[in-house]
């Protein structure tokens, strides 16, 4: 592993924050030699959820079941926006949950900020673009959540549907906007 030293280091990033880009020169020969090196990165976009948690339910009874879950959104990207897409794993990524052959729908809904309030309903496959609000300096949002997703399974659609237990996953996928 190559390691600078600290003289080195604040030359490096003197050079890269100030913007300007010179050659590499070789060195003078004298009783002294001086070389000079550029010094790039490229740092690509990023993006990253975590702080979720399993929604399991339990028994289905006389209301709608809802469940919700304040998760955290990292991006380094200039306004810390991004797009999310869910998906479930039912027939053509629908969101379902099963027992055998037998499927139970179930609503998914996003918000780009902690809470329900003002949340959009999700289409499976289908990409929400332009979130904003990720945190831009901590990828676990300094143990801090920025964002809400929510699972709703309507009393309703169980109806008819034989006694068992149903499960299913739900996947999504954020990406730098």
């Amino acid at each position: 592993m190559f390691k600078m030293k600290p003289f080195v280091k604040v030359a490096a990033l003197a050079f890269l924050s100030s913007g300007s880009a010179t050659a590499a020169t070789d060195g003078t020969l004298g009783t002294t030699s001086t070389f000079s090196y550029n010094v790039t990165i490229t740092i690509p976009e990023r993006v990253r959820i975590s702080g979720l948690q399993d929604m399991a339910f339990g028994t289905m009874g006389s209301s709608d079941l809802t469940l919700n879950d304040d998760v955290c959104i990292y991006s380094n990207t200039s306004g810390g926006n991004y797009d999310i897409t869910a998906t479930g794993s039912g027939a053509g990524n629908a969101f379902t949950i099963a027992s055998g052959p037998n499927t139970v729908p179930y609503r998914v809904f996003w918000n780009d900020v902690i809470g329900t309030a003002g949340q959009v309903e999700l289409s499976a496959g289908t990409t929400l673009v332009a979130q904003t609000g990720a945190d831009r300096s901590s990828t676990t949002c300094g143990g801090a959540n920025n964002a809400n997703i929510e699972i709703l399974i309507e009393r309703a659609s169980t109806i008819g549907q034989p006694n068992g237990s149903y499960a299913g996953v739900v996947t999504l996928v954020v990406e730098p906007n």
